[in-house]
């Protein structure tokens, strides 16, 4: 237990005052008690002041008592009287019915298993808690002392309740400061007011190094000349204070924060009662209102700025966009700079050196532009916004600013940057327009070849309304089972039988179909809703697959298309193992085509989880092959059975480069062992001439176009009966 307290030198009464006894009321069943702690305290006197005992011997005889006497300093309060919550149930009822708010109340107990909870001492301000066996003579009185210190200074606040009220309304004031400067000027302001005479001041941070004028949040202008030495000449820190007759040093803590009022009163501080106590308190909530200021502060910097570059942020860029455009001398623009390849400077040097990439890329951008009024923010991850004038703000300064390497750490990278412009002449627009469109060129710039840059034009964000409407039709076309799932026969080239079938979807309309797969598709996977329709698209097929396998001939697996969105969710292996066991079908009747492109995007994600599909029986082909970028030393770690050659290569396979194609594309499935199918095999010649190049399976518009699957089931029985 600590029991010291802050003493002020200026609080010791004068000697030579008659003053009143402490009165103190011992509750306790034991009479032994009571003998023993009378014993104890004859003849002592605590901070001053002779002691009076009165003494009840149950809590009901005590709360009479209390129903009579208010004056009592202490309460020493056994907790096991006439049952086990005795004592805390005169606490209730001392601090609820009676309202007695000043009395000290300390707890003894003969049975340490009574101890109350801990938020006990807060609910009904309990001083303390003692066992009966550990109250030596010194302890009690180092107990008493304590509590009667506390409750002098609760009845010198209570009789000082107008410095308390003027300390509320000054934290109400102070609560409100969104600046420093403003919180300061408010503190000398009410320090007139709380300490009850005129005084002059400052307010002023401390730094730990010597101060400068700009550690001063507001100061007295009578104070100006002197206010750096007086700062610098300070008393040590001290949460005690410092006072003398006129001066006044008030020390502030709020976290690691640290503050000092210095306040120069015209009249003497040894007139003013409770100076300590008024001083103290409003130094506490002072120090509470600091920090109240400082989270605001920081708050506020956080949702303005990046914490990792210290540049704005995109709600800062945004308000400063509007802000300028107002007083805007054309031509301006607004850029964004996309960092390339972020994803795999983090992945392959660690997250560590990717923010050091960051802070050097803003870095760079903060020195260059340092001497003119662009604006600069980081918008996202990797993705920064510039403001200024076109002469400054336009792609071929960008490139070459970002030509030079940047450090990260001990590394040395080079960068590649992707730009969206959009140029402003005078056009009646806001910041949150500016850069939506800027970014609309920067998508558009993303998929061109570096250098990779695009100003917008009015076109653009049309398309982009089209796109986010074909979007929103699609999900509500597939939410309300719109959507249909046909299906293309594959064949054998030798047998003429039929081997499998695709499952391909569809969107149809009252007449003909919505939108092409070559556009929705890829609209599905931008708007990541191709993962559930992927997923439904498997189910559908393994269905069909099922209701087909009592038919004679019938397929002897589906080929479903799948997508990288769908690898990242990182459980397309349970998903597939789910799905055919709903339908109760071996993991051989299904077949998942993947594009060239989604085997070299991210090579290890996708090679473990077609290793654990080829594990349950599900076999894999590489989809319009010959048509990516493919390496075939990637290609040939992947577990593959089937290379689906693209319809490109069959349409001009009588020409000599497109034979040429197809004849090495199956020379190197021949050799790698897996079979090959040919796509969109129109004429009876393209088919004898895939035949004879050895390719093994073909699909398309000469054999059976794509289909529902009634349809399917009745090509099957006419194929069969004919």
């Amino acid at each position: 237990m600590n029991d010291d307290l802050l003493i002020f030198s200026n609080e010791d009464q004068p000697s030579g005052l008659n003053l009143a006894p402490w009165s103190i009321l011992v509750v306790d069943d034991d009479h032994d008690i009571h003998l023993s702690t009378a014993l104890v305290l004859k003849n002592v006197q605590l901070l001053g002041r002779p002691i009076v005992l009165t003494h009840a011997y149950s809590a009901h005889e005590a709360f009479e008592l209390l129903l009579k006497h208010h004056d009592f300093a202490i309460i020493l309060l056994d907790v096991v009287m006439e049952n086990d919550f005795a004592g805390l149930d005169l606490v209730a009822k001392i601090r609820g019915i009676l309202g007695l708010k000043e009395i000290r109340i300390i707890l003894r107990t003969g049975q340490p298993g009574h101890a109350p909870e801990p938020g006990i001492f807060n609910l009904h301000d309990i001083n303390d808690y003692r066992l009966k066996t550990e109250l030596t003579s010194n302890r009690l009185i180092t107990a008493l002392s304590s509590a009667l210190r506390s409750y002098e200074q609760i009845c010198a606040i209570s009789a000082n309740r107008r410095g308390l009220e003027m300390i509320v309304h000054a934290e109400s004031q102070l609560m409100e400061c969104t600046q420093f400067s403003d919180f300061c000027q408010v503190i000398l302001v009410n320090a007139a007011k709380i300490f009850d005479r005129s005084c002059t001041g400052f307010v002023a941070t401390l730094t730990g190094l010597p101060p400068t004028p700009q550690d001063f949040g507001a100061c007295s202008p009578q104070l100006v000349a002197e206010s750096l030495e007086l700062l610098r000449t300070r008393p040590a820190y001290s949460v005690n204070h410092c006072f003398d007759l006129h001066e006044a040093w008030l020390f502030l803590q709020a976290g690691l924060d640290q503050a000092v009022i210095y306040l120069r009163f015209d009249l003497p501080l040894n007139e003013f009662i409770n100076i300590g106590q008024i001083a103290s308190v409003f130094a506490a909530n002072t120090s509470a209102c600091l920090g109240h200021l400082r989270q605001l502060e920081r708050l506020n910097y956080l949702a303005y700025h990046d914490e990792l570059t210290g540049l704005g942020n995109r709600t800062w860029f945004i308000d400063q966009l509007g802000q300028s455009l107002s007083a805007l001398r054309p031509p301006h623009a607004v850029a964004i700079l996309d960092l390339c390849r972020f994803a795999d400077i983090n992945d392959g040097l660690g997250y560590e050196a990717g923010n050091a990439l960051l802070c050097s890329f803003a870095k760079r951008l903060q020195q260059h532009f340092a001497d003119s009024e662009t604006l600069l923010a980081r918008l996202g991850n990797d993705v920064f916004g510039l403001f200024g004038p076109l002469t400054l703000v336009n792609p071929d300064s960008l490139f070459e600013l970002f030509k030079p390497p940047l450090q990260a750490l001990q590394h040395t990278i080079p960068v590649q940057i992707s730009v969206g412009i959009r140029a402003i002449n005078g056009e009646h627009v806001n910041g949150l327009q500016l850069l939506e469109q800027a970014n609309i060129a920067l998508n558009l710039a993303k998929s061109k070849p570096h250098p990779r840059w695009a100003s917008f034009s009015p076109a653009m964000e049309a398309n982009t309304r089209w796109r986010h409407e074909v979007i929103r039709q699609l999900r509500l076309a597939f939410q309300s089972n719109i959507l249909q799932v046909w299906y293309q026969p594959q064949i054998d080239l030798n047998t003429k039988a039929i081997c499998g079938m695709e499952a391909l979807l569809r969107w149809p309309g009252e007449v003909g179909f919505i939108q092409s797969p070559a556009v929705f598709i890829p609209l599905a996977e931008y708007s990541g809703l191709i993962v559930e329709m992927g997923e439904w698209v498997m189910d559908e097929s393994c269905r069909a697959y099922k209701e087909l396998s009592s038919l004679p001939h019938s397929p002897e697996r589906v080929a479903v298309n799948v997508s990288m969105p769908q690898f990242r969710t990182g459980n397309l292996l349970e998903r597939v193992r789910a799905i055919l066991a709903k339908h109760d079908l071996p993991g051989s009747a299904l077949e998942l085509e993947i594009t060239e492109s989604i085997a070299m995007d991210e090579p290890e994600n996708v090679r473990s989880t077609l290793l654990g599909l080829r594990e349950i029986g599900v076999q894999i082909a590489i989809d319009d092959f010959g048509t990516g970028y493919s390496s075939l030393g990637q290609l040939r770690a992947l577990p593959i059975d089937c290379l689906k050659i693209d319809k490109s290569f069959v349409d001009d396979i009588d020409a000599d480069k497109s034979g040429l194609y197809v004849e090495m594309i199956v020379g190197l499935a021949q050799r790698l062992g897996l079979s090959t199918v040919a796509e969109g095999v129109e004429t009876q010649r393209q088919a004898e001439r895939l035949q004879h190049l050895g390719c093994t399976i073909a699909q398309g518009y000469f054999y059976a176009k794509p289909m529902p699957l009634a349809t399917l089931k009745e090509w099957l029985m006419t194929r069969q009966a004919n």
